[in-house]
């Protein structure tokens, strides 16, 4: 992303009223905050970095939209956006607009792109919030609890001031974007030599330095909380180097983008509060080849002043590392003195930023690590109560998160209960119904995970299984009414025991249909529950309550599906309440294999 910032000044007769520009801002899974001003009279947004706003996403096209400035009555200001005919489209507070039609922005309409979600404010007297702007705070709170419920990631007040300062300028493709390195540096290049090939103290010095600094960042590295642990990276630099101003950018895990993510400022110098602009020329070269810079004096430079991004930084002395951690870039460090031209940074700077920049991506990388381990396990908790074991699994390892949703699907339901239960329950005691249930559940759910099926939902003695509603997924009906026939041999093996123990054996009676539903996370956001929805649900479970003792029905929609492996017994058509024709119902009798 390339955010921007502006503030435009209009004149009336006597009085000067500074107007902000309107804007979009969103909120990045670091907790950061980008913001895009428009300040121009078309503003395009897309995947292409010759876009005014780009956003790396590969659900976004390379010219995805663009924003309009239009003047009403010579006086107020209005913005439209306008899909330009892209493959996913633009939707405003989630309804789909109109390819290559003008839309009216309002003060909080939320913009999706691809999978970025933008506010947009309107143009604003500064000092005077917009109804929007007075929602970042609650905002900013939900989406920090969003990105992670494990990691704190919370900047204060001022932090968060200071990373509004910065701007990352955006490329302008008429200059020849070129970086000369003054200096570059390898990761080997900081490796510590034997004893016996130091030969001054000077390298001794430098190398308990590194391991002094390495030594200070260990003392915070394994947190899940990332911001305390790029302050420190940060004292620790402005402790050793004539730095004026540091900014760490981290790659944002949702959209791949660069984004600021922590600021720090040295006290009393000149460059304290102001605007920290970012030459994309030197980040972007960084970050591509993965090469650590110094550029002495960035306006002097003949090749690197050429770029406009650059020249207008007017950066004095810059030093920009990747941070890498086993071959992954998760983020930059930038350094630069702004106002002390004679203090240039120098190859024995570098080695010690690469020193503490590298703790630094390991610390990262091991805080994605705990995260990821976190999340799984998060995700297997919720998931394996209902879902079959290689399910869950491989939704653990996606990073699946559970949200409210469901998709529309055919699928089969298959009810089973036991015949006679509340008779048989009055007879026995709490706890031995308790046990019956208890071995029942146990039983019938090993058969389901066996067939890759999904555990809907318990309902007393009953239980509702699904098949057909995950991704991939084959033979749903044939192994639905596999499922029900294993049903049949494992509650036979259960009453062996039982009789043997001399206690009443159960009966099971079960219900299979094939049709239409609804299927997902449904729920409170405090308790969701994977269930399916529909009357296919409904007409399952009324041929349950039809079955008979160790009686397996099936509709006409599921055998259709599965006769060529079933030999099965008409057991008569049945009008459901409901339904405008009869449904033709079969006994199962038995199942071939496949």
């Amino acid at each position: 992303m390339t955010p921007r910032r502006s503030s435009v000044t209009r004149s009336g007769d006597s009085n000067k009223l500074d107007i902000q520009p309107a804007q979009f801002f969103n909120y990045t899974s670091f907790g950061g905050k980008n913001h895009f001003p428009l300040i121009r009279d078309e503003t395009s947004i897309g995947r292409n970095t010759n876009n005014h706003i780009v956003l790396a996403d590969p659900k976004i096209s390379k010219y995805h939209a663009i924003v309009k400035r239009v003047m009403v009555d010579g006086e107020k200001t209005a913005y439209y956006i306008k899909d330009k005919n892209s493959s996913n489209g633009v939707r405003v507070n989630s309804i789909n607009i109109i390819p290559d039609t003008l839309h009216r922005l309002h003060d909080g309409d939320k913009v999706s792109i691809g999978v970025i979600l933008l506010t947009f404010v309107d143009e604003h007297p500064t000092g005077v919030p917009t109804p929007a702007m007075s929602s970042w705070n609650d905002s900013i709170s939900n989406s920090l609890n969003r990105a992670s419920r494990h990691q704190s990631m919370y900047l204060t007040k001022e932090d968060e001031e200071k990373v509004k300062l910065v701007t990352i300028l955006p490329s302008e493709s008429k200059y020849e974007e070129t970086v000369t390195i003054s200096a570059e540096i390898e990761d080997e290049d900081i490796d510590f030599r034997p004893l016996g090939e130091v030969k001054d103290s000077s390298t001794l010095k430098e190398d308990y330095e590194k391991l002094r600094l390495a030594y200070e960042l260990s003392k915070i590295s394994l947190t899940n909380d990332i911001t305390p642990l790029l302050a420190k990276s940060l004292d620790l630099m402005f402790e050793i180097l004539p730095v004026d101003r540091g900014v760490v950018l981290l790659v944002d895990e949702t959209t791949g983008n660069l984004v600021t993510h922590y600021v720090k400022l040295r006290e009393g110098s000149a460059s304290e509060g102001k605007e920290i602009l970012l030459s994309s020329t030197i980040l972007r070269r960084v970050f591509d080849t993965r090469i650590s810079v110094i550029s002495r004096d960035a306006t002097e430079d003949p090749q690197l002043g050429m770029a406009a991004s650059v020249k207008h930084g007017q950066i004095r002395s810059v030093i920009c590392v990747p941070l890498i951690a086993h071959a992954q870039v998760h983020g930059i460090l930038h350094l630069d003195s702004r106002d002390r031209l004679n203090s240039s940074f120098s190859k024995k700077d570098l080695s010690l930023v690469k020193a503490i920049s590298n703790q630094t991506a390991m610390a990262i990388e091991n805080m994605i690590l705990m995260r990821e381990v976190e999340t799984k396990a998060r995700i297997t908790e919720q998931l394996s109560r209902f879902l079959p074991p290689h399910v869950v699994d491989k939704m653990a390892e996606r990073g699946n998160i559970i949200q409210r949703s469901g998709r529309e699907m055919v699928g089969t339901v298959m009810f089973v209960d036991i015949r006679g239960f509340t008779n048989l329950s009055e007879s026995i005691g709490p706890a031995e119904v308790v046990n019956i249930l208890n071995d029942y559940f146990e039983r019938l759910v090993r058969v389901v995970f066996k067939y890759e099926g999904v555990v809907d939902k318990y309902i007393g003695d009953a239980l509702m299984a699904v098949f057909g509603t995950l991704d991939e997924e084959v033979d749903s009906e044939y192994r639905s009414v596999a499922t029900a026939m294993e049903w049949l041999e494992t509650i036979r093996d259960m009453n062996e025991i039982r009789e043997r123990q001399g206690k009443k054996p159960i009966r099971i009676g079960v219900g299979v249909n094939t049709g239409n539903l609804l299927a997902g996370f449904i729920g409170s956001a405090q308790r969701l529950e994977y269930t399916c929805i529909g009357d296919t649900v409904n007409t399952s479970s009324r041929i349950s309550d039809m079955a008979t003792n160790d009686q397996v029905l099936i509709s006409e929609s599921t055998y259709e599906r599965v006769k060529q492996w079933v030999r099965v017994e008409p057991f008569g058509p049945r009008m459901f309440k409901g339904k405008k024709k009869e449904v033709m119902i079969y006994q199962v009798l038995s199942i071939d294999k496949k």
